[in-house]
C-alpha cells in the first residue's frame, strides 16, 4: 500500500491499514499497537515537515519469519543532523520531540537517510513467525457517522485462534461503546470457549445498548472450527467446492441470552471463513466468480471486494475473513 500524506486523515487511514495487516499476519495486540505507533509517528512527522510526503506499508516472508515494513519519504529540505533528530526531546516544530526516537525503539530495524533533496525512514518489525491462519477485515461506519458500532477481535492461544465479529445495536457512539465493551471482554479472556466468552459478554453488556456477536475458534492443530453466536452476525464456511451457512441463535447480548449451541466442523487444508455484520447484505456466495477473483489477489482484496460490493447504505458494515495460511516448507 502506498499513499501520499498531506494531512492527519491520511495518517489515520494508514494506521487502520497497518492494524489490519498486523492482525491478519497473526501479530499480538501489543505488537500491533506498536506498529500503529510507528506509522502514526512517521506519518505525523511527514505532515509537520514534508513538502511532498509519501508512506508505504507492506510485508515480506523470509526464512526467519514475516517482516512488516513501513517507509516514509519526503522531498523536504532534509535533516542537518540525523543523530540529533533521533534524540528524545529534539523538535523543530514545537512538538514533544519524541517521534523518531520512539520509532527507533519500537522497531527491530530502523534506517534513516537524508540529503538536501529529502529524507527516507524505513522501520521494520521482524520475526513475527509463522501463524497457521491468516485474516483480513474491511469496515466502514454508517454514512455520516465518525465511529462504527461494528468491531472485530482476534486472540491467539498457541496454534489456536479465536475470532469474533461484534455489532453494537444501532449505530453511532452508543453502538460503538457497546461493541468496545464486548471487545474488552473478548481480549481479557483469550482462553475462554466461544460459549463461555459470549456469556461473559452478556453480563458486561447489561446497561448498554447491547450487541450481537459470533465467535469462531479455529484449532489449526486439530483441524477444527467451533462457532457460536447470538444474533444476526452471518458466517459462511467454504471448503473445496462446498459452502456452508453457519446458523446461530437469536437474541441480543446484554438483554436476551438464549441457550447457545456451538457448531463444530472439521476443516480441510483449503478453507475460507467469512463473518459479517448485517450491514453487509447476505446475498453473495464465496463461490461466485467475482469473489474468487478477489480472493486470488489476497485476503485483504477479498474483504475489500465484499465490503464494496455488498455494504448497505443504511448501517455500519464489517466483514472479517480467515483462511488457512500457506504451509512453510
Amino acid at each position: 500500500m502506498t499513499r501520499a500524506v498531506t494531512g492527519q486523515a491520511d495518517v489515520e487511514a494508514l494506521c487502520r491499514a497497518g492494524r489490519a495487516l498486523s492482525l491478519s499476519l497473526g501479530s499480538s495486540l501489543d505488537r500491533t499497537e506498536e506498529l500503529v505507533l510507528i506509522i502514526s509517528e512517521l506519518g505525523t512527522n511527514l505532515v509537520r515537515h514534508a513538502q511532498h510526503g509519501e508512506m508505504r506499508l507492506g510485508h515480506e516472508q523470509t526464512a526467519d519469519g514475516t517482516h512488516i515494513i513501513v517507509s516514509a519519504t519526503d522531498r523536504g529540505p532534509g535533516m542537518s543532523s540525523i543523530a540529533e533528530a533521533l534524540r528524545d526531546g529534539f523538535s523543530t516544530s514545537g512538538g514533544l520531540g519524541r517521534g523518531l526516537g520512539l520509532v527507533q525503539r519500537l522497531s527491530d530495524r530502523f534506517e534513516v537517510t537524508s540529503s538536501p533533496d529529502g529524507s527516507q525512514f524505513v522501520a521494520v518489525q521482524a520475526e513475527l513467525g509463522h501463524r497457521p491462519v491468516r485474516f483480513a477485515a474491511a469496515a466502514r461506519p454508517y454514512p455520516g457517522e465518525a465511529v462504527s458500532g461494528d468491531a472485530w477481535s482476534i486472540q491467539w492461544q498457541g496454534a489456536s485462534c479465536r475470532i469474533a465479529v461484534i455489532d453494537g445495536a444501532g449505530h453511532g457512539p452508543a453502538a460503538a461503546a457497546a461493541s468496545q465493551v464486548a471487545r474488552a471482554v473478548l481480549e481479557g479472556h483469550p482462553g475462554s470457549s466461544p460459549v463461555d466468552v459470549l456469556s461473559r459478554c452478556h453480563t458486561a453488556l447489561r446497561g448498554t445498548r447491547g450487541a450481537v456477536i459470533t465467535v469462531a475458534l479455529i484449532d489449526a492443530a486439530r483441524g477444527s472450527l467451533t462457532v457460536a453466536g447470538v444474533g444476526n452476525i452471518e458466517s459462511y464456511l467454504a471448503t473445496g467446492r462446498k459452502e456452508r451457512h453457519l446458523v446461530t441463535q437469536r437474541g441480543m447480548l446484554g438483554s436476551t441470552m438464549p441457550n447457545v449451541r456451538p457448531v463444530e466442523i472439521a476443516l480441510d487444508d483449503d478453507w475460507l471463513l467469512a463473518l459479517h455484520s448485517d450491514g453487509i447484505r447476505a446475498r453473495f456466495s464465496l463461490q461466485e466468480p467475482a469473489i474468487g477473483a478477489a480472493r486470488s489477489l489476497g485476503l485483504q482484496e477479498l474483504a475489500n471486494a465484499i465490503l464494496e460490493g455488498f455494504a448497505s447504505p443504511t448501517d455500519d458494515a464489517l466483514v472479517l475473513v480467515a483462511a488457512a495460511a500457506p504451509r512453510v516448507r
